[in-house]
């Protein structure tokens, strides 16, 4: 490497990258601001609440204002309530700045991860670019998510390992190492696997005797998982439930899981946007292509070195791609069924530390194979990246021009959502899509009764004394049941049909995007 490059530093060359994202992340919220979703809502209103002094509570739409949280982790609301607070802003206008600062961590971070992984200069830059666009990476930054926290402590938890596997006397480096993984099981339980294979590579790379090491591996999986452990005990005592989920094996959903995560993992891998006939054949090429060639490669260097070609860092990335993609499928085989976009979105991670290792991968194919399929190569990233940035460049300028979620135009002009919003606060308000009136007029509703528990996946026992509830407050205060033509993915809540003919609903307005029943025709709504 040339001396002048030594005296630069590594991230002058994520810059290009890093100032694109905040670019990008600036122009999709300008107008609109972030995404916000059902999970999104649930964060916003435990912010809220945390502000206003009321503790880790959110709103279940239940009739229950304020219930104690436990279905999600306490890191990313805290952090959207801190930012709130401190920018004197609200927590809605908080959520692009907390997109851009984390970005920019991650970027910066994965510029250090790619450098030790390839020593090239070139494969940061073109690395953190395919980062950067690659599926669900700058989506979820463009979202109210917990996501963006989740890969912040993950990249920092790697690269603080990187450092302490150099010289593992240097104690307070695990320490760190500890506090980033546990901020990230703190914001997503499923950081869990972070923990796991944190605590393999340390094994892995153990220097003295197992029965020496194992102690000192110990007390850092236990120094870990205290926060975690005490957030549990926390839920047990008020609430009697770790997070609101039970577990047991479904073999019913089996098939729609391996079909959702086989779509995920292929959707994934070539950008959506290309042709299905070209998507088919990228796909093709980067799996009966690039792979063997790297395999052959590192089969010989295998055989003549006598010895791993895995650094630390490569086995850190790898063992931890495996337990999360394992406890991806193993926890929605148990607890729910799962859509193509709920397994993008959960195989993220997983798919992000693929990004990184084939970044590795093709650099060092690159510098050992012949000129003719080092050039197939190129044009096989070239084209994936090129992929991945006009997909991610269609996301961006629909976000821009229409917002996304709940903040889409579809929901701020919503003629049902302005009939809804005309009401009396008086006027009880049953619908199948809460968050969304919660979020656009402020006002508390409940949700329609679950057939099934969605979190459980089992049936709601008390489904019909529910709906008679309902009915009650239909007929004794003259509420109303609201449903959103566009809200097609809750599988767990009832049919229109299910709850029109029992009930005797009558339709008392219709729009181009729902429908709205009440017991009482007579009874003016306005």
């Amino acid at each position: 490497m040339h001396s002048w490059i030594r005296k630069i530093r590594i991230e002058i060359f994520a810059l290009p990258a890093l100032l694109t994202g905040i670019g990008l992340i600036l122009f999709a919220t300008y107008s609109h601001g972030c995404g916000f979703s059902p999970d999104s809502i649930s964060y916003m209103s435990i912010a809220h609440n945390l502000i206003d002094g009321k503790g880790f509570t959110s709103i279940t739409y239940d009739g229950n204002i304020f219930t104690p949280l436990t279905v999600f982790p306490p890191a990313y609301p805290v952090v959207l309530a801190i930012t709130s607070f401190l920018l004197k802003i609200d927590i809605q206008e908080a959520t692009p700045w907390i997109s851009i600062i984390l970005i920019s961590f991650s970027i910066i971070i994965s510029a250090k991860i790619l450098y030790k992984l390839t020593n090239s200069i070139k494969a940061i830059f073109a690395g953190t670019f395919l980062l950067l666009f690659c599926p669900h990476f700058l989506v979820v930054h463009l979202f109210a998510l917990s996501e963006p926290l989740y890969f912040f402590s993950m990249f920092l938890t790697f690269l603080l390992m990187t450092y302490y596997l150099e010289d593992t006397k240097r104690t307070y480096l695990l320490i760190a190492i500890g506090c980033t993984t546990t901020l990230a099981m703190l914001t997503r339980y499923i950081g869990i696997a972070l923990l796991g294979a944190c605590c393999i590579t340390l094994l892995w790379n153990q220097r003295r005797s197992l029965i020496q090491s194992i102690p000192k591996i110990l007390t850092f999986c236990i120094f870990t998982s205290i926060p975690l452990l005490l957030w549990f005990i926390r839920n047990v005592i008020i609430s009697g439930t770790i997070a609101n989920r039970s577990i047991g094996f479904n073999l019913e959903n089996t098939r729609s899981v391996i079909e959702a995560i086989g779509a995920s993992v292929y959707t994934l891998i070539v950008p959506e946007i290309i042709h299905p006939a070209a998507r088919a054949i990228l796909f093709i090429l980067i799996i009966i292509g690039i792979l063997p060639c790297n395999y052959k490669l590192f089969a010989s260097k295998w055989r003549s070195s006598k010895k791993r070609d895995t650094s630390s860092l490569t086995f850190l990335l790898i063992t931890f791609a495996l337990l999360h993609f394992a406890l991806v499928v193993l926890i929605h085989l148990s607890l729910n069924k799962i859509s193509l976009n709920e397994a993008n979105r959960l195989l993220a991670p997983s798919y992000i530390v693929f990004i990184l290792l084939f970044v590795k991968e093709f650099t060092l194919f690159c510098k050992s194979a012949p000129g003719i399929y080092c050039l197939i190569s190129k044009i096989i990233f070239t084209a994936i990246l090129c992929g991945y940035i006009f997909a991610s460049c269609v996301w961006v300028t629909q976000i821009h021009n229409n917002g996304a979620g709940f903040s889409a135009k579809a929901w701020r002009e919503s003629p049902t959502m302005l009939f809804i919003s005309n009401l009396s606060n008086s006027i009880p308000i049953y619908s199948n899509a809460p968050e969304a009136i919660y979020f656009l007029t402020g006002r508390i509703t409940n949700h329609i009764p679950q057939k099934e528990n969605s979190l459980k996946n089992i049936p709601n026992d008390n489904y019909l004394n529910e709906v008679s509830d309902m009915e009650k407050a239909l007929i004794s205060q003259q509420g109303i049941v609201v449903f959103f033509n566009n809200v097609d993915w809750k599988y767990y809540l009832p049919s229109r049909a299910e709850l029109k003919e029992p009930l005797s609903l009558q339709l008392i307005k219709s729009t181009e995007d729902g429908e709205v029943y009440a017991k009482d025709t007579n009874q003016q709504y306005n």
